[in-house]
């Protein structure tokens, strides 16, 4: 049995997370920005985090034109932020499954039999196997689920349909469903983790681990032990074909080295060498060894004298680096069959992930796969207005909601409790494309601002589009016109949209001014802490990280507060209102509620 999860189901409105500390600098200190943030680093960094508030005398005006601002939306399914299923690819996890299901029939009965017939709910509408199984692994696995009463969790994970009060019986038929089709899987695939863990610690593939689930109540558990045991063996024989990175070729026999550097011989005409199984090639695999989980996948040709071999000619290309080169550390996606070197991703990776692996353009696509969507039709800023009132009146009615009301309405949607919601956000947009909120110099002067007001605050340190290139800043020596780095990003958000999760590219330092609308609240975690909140995050969401190692690097994973602190790892809140920046320090997590249209 996996680790049990930790609880999801704290609310953020019943813990008071600490706010981080605001800064009213002078009007001396504000005139030089990098000074300024350099003297209160030492006060700011152990949280993150903090806001700071310029003087009474700062007052930029508007550059933007309300009237004529079209911009690109995303679409943001808040209900799917945390509450989602991880992107694995069904045909994959199903071949895996009827295989298991067939070597397991071969060992108890000594012969196969027909795969049993797919599970359905009690409306008779199909269960999703794949769905179902990494549902499940999310709270601890089957004795976990039952353990923490997740299984009401469970079944809005798998059925898109479910009510918001889920029903004992719907909980105990999904536990018998799974019970009864999943669970040995799931010990088959605990055993096999567990023996590549000892592998990599230097113990003995067949060592006991203690995480193994005991089949509770069954006459024959002794045998099912027994032979899940002799499973494992022959099945992993499979798997780790599968997973081979490199191979080297001799006469008549080749070495391969799996994953965590094990070395295993493989000969061309011996079946039980090394767990080296012949397999009969099926329609589904014609010309590639295996359905790839994640490496890289090679074309064969098969020699007269036996073994396979390898066609280095038909080695994949990487999509950064262009290079065929080092093909023992080139990862494939699952999906679109393009190549990665491990290095050349970003951010890089040590090893190949275990299970599925997707490139960034297949899980940002609308196919199976969880992401911000594009909108096709640009958006008027009026029109964005008018959808965040509707917004606000569908979930708060006439009344002007609290912060308290606000959040907690959000997180209750975030975990799949209050019905589902899709929001619009502007983000990542370009300045020098869709115009910035500062004043430039290229901008036309309104004509409801003086011209000496504009050059002012065309020229102030404070002015975001001149923050990059002040003195003793870095970035001046970058000539490139990098967006979000050298050129800053427009927002554009509304009720209940979200910033998630997430470390700044190479973890630079960086600031964010509000220009007019609704507050935000910003929540941080200390770079000191990167680490435990990396570990709370693993902990309790380990199915979308076993598909998707880099999940915090894609901004689409939002996580309680109260959940990050209940686990020991500090959290500190700011509130942003209006004409105030909120600055953060080196290595931290930040993320983002918004309380409506700015």
């Amino acid at each position: 049995m996996g680790k049990k999860a930790p609880p999801l189901a704290a609310s953020a409105a019943g813990t008071s997370v600490p706010e981080a500390p605001v800064f009213h600098p002078t009007e001396e200190e504000f005139a030089d920005p990098l000074a300024y943030v350099a003297r209160i680093r030492p006060l700011a960094e152990p949280y993150g985090i903090c806001r700071i508030v310029p003087p009474t005398s700062w007052s930029p005006p508007h550059a933007l034109d309300f009237t004529s601002l079209s911009f690109p939306t995303k679409r943001q399914p808040i209900h799917r932020l945390l509450a989602r299923p991880p992107p694995a690819d069904p045909d994959t996890f199903l071949l895996d499954y009827r295989r298991f299901l067939k070597a397991s029939s071969a060992h108890r009965r000594g012969r196969r039999k027909g795969l049993p017939k797919s599970p359905a709910l009690s409306d008779g509408r199909p269960v999703d196997l794949c769905r179902l199984f990494h549902a499940v692994k999310r709270f601890g696995g089957y004795d976990g689920a039952c353990e923490g009463k997740r299984w009401g969790d469970v079944v809005r994970l798998v059925d898109d349909k479910a009510p918001t009060q889920i029903s004992e019986c719907a909980k105990l038929v999904l536990a018998q469903l799974y019970y009864e089709h999943l669970y040995d899987y799931e010990k088959f695939t605990n055993r096999l983790v567990s023996q590549e863990l000892d592998g990599r610690k230097g113990k003995q593939p067949g060592a006991e681990s203690d995480d193994q689930p005991a089949v509770s109540g069954s006459q024959d558990e002794e045998t099912n032990n027994s032979d899940t045991g002799e499973l494992v063996e022959e099945f992993s024989g499979v798997r780790n074909r599968r997973r081979r990175n490199s191979f080297c070729k001799k006469a008549g026999e080749g070495t391969s080295r799996g994953r965590y550097g094990n070395d295993c011989n493989i000969t061309g005409n011996s079946s039980a060498a090394a767990g080296a199984q012949k397999r009969k090639r099926r329609k589904f695999d014609a010309a590639v060894d295996e359905v790839s989980t994640g490496v890289r996948k090679q074309k064969m040709r098969k020699s007269d004298a036996g073994p396979t071999v390898f066609d280095e000619a038909a080695d994949q290309i990487c999509e950064q680096c262009s290079s065929g080169l080092h093909g023992d550390v080139m990862l494939l996606c699952d999906r679109c069959d393009k190549g990665w070197h491990l290095y050349c991703l970003s951010p890089p990776l040590e090893r190949v992930p275990r299970g599925n692996w997707y490139c960034s353009d297949c899980l940002n696509s609308d196919s199976d796969c969880f992401g911000f969507i594009h909108r096709r039709k640009p958006c008027l800023l009026e029109t964005f207005r008018r959808f965040d009132e509707r917004l606000r009146k569908r979930w708060f009615g006439p009344r002007n909601p609290s912060r308290v009301q606000v959040e907690k309405q959000f997180w209750e949607i975030v975990e799949g409790k209050a019905g589902e919601l899709e929001v619009m956000y502007g983000s990542d947009l370009d300045t020098s494309i869709y115009g910035s909120g500062f004043p430039r110099p290229s901008d036309p002067v309104p004509s409801s601002v003086d011209l000496e007001t504009w050059q002012k605050y065309c020229l102030s340190p404070w002015n975001l589009n001149n923050f990059p290139n002040l003195p003793g800043s870095v970035l001046r020596t970058v000539r490139d016109k990098i967006a979000g780095v050298m050129v800053p990003w427009l927002y554009i958000g509304m009720l209940f949209s979200s910033f998630c999760w997430h470390v700044e590219d190479h973890c630079f330092y960086s600031i964010n001014y509000l220009h007019w609308g609704e507050p935000k609240c910003w929540y941080g975690v200390p770079g000191a802490e990167a680490n435990a909140f990396e570990q709370v995050m693993r902990q309790v969401l380990p199915d979308l990280f076993d598909v998707q190692p880099d999940l915090l690097f894609h901004l689409v994973t939002m996580l309680n507060p109260s959940i990050l602190r209940a686990n020991g790892v500090p959290v500190y809140s700011v509130m942003q209102v209006s004409l105030s920046f909120v600055s953060w320090h080196l290595i931290h997590f930040d993320t983002t509620i918004i309380y409506g249209y700015f």
